[in-house]
């Protein structure tokens, strides 16, 4: 993960700017600036168990956007991301997504 952060930071001269990587069950990493410190989150485990992955990335990135929009630290981000897309894992389809 912090491979594929760095690289994309040098090659995309996203100095600046703040780059997520979600790696499944790995959770996920980011970093907000090349000369800032690598972020992780562990991955949310759901209670009952993986039930459908379907859309589990996008649900990450709809709320890494949100609590990013919403002024929160890398650390709380990547957390609340990984959150809702455990909570996804852990139901059939999107309706009622209980987190």
């Amino acid at each position: 993960m912090t491979e594929a952060i760095d690289g994309v930071q040098r090659e995309f001269a996203a100095h600046q700017a703040t780059v997520i990587c979600p790696w499944g069950e790995k959770g996920a990493c980011g970093r907000a600036s090349i000369s800032g410190p690598f972020v992780t989150a562990e991955v949310y485990q759901p209670e009952g168990g993986l039930v459908d992955t379907l859309a589990a990335g996008d649900c990450f990135i709809g709320a890494a956007l949100h609590y990013l929009n919403r002024g929160n630290p890398l650390e709380v981000v990547l957390k609340e991301a990984c959150r809702v897309a455990g909570s996804k894992c852990g139901q059939k389809g999107l309706l009622n997504l209980g987190i």
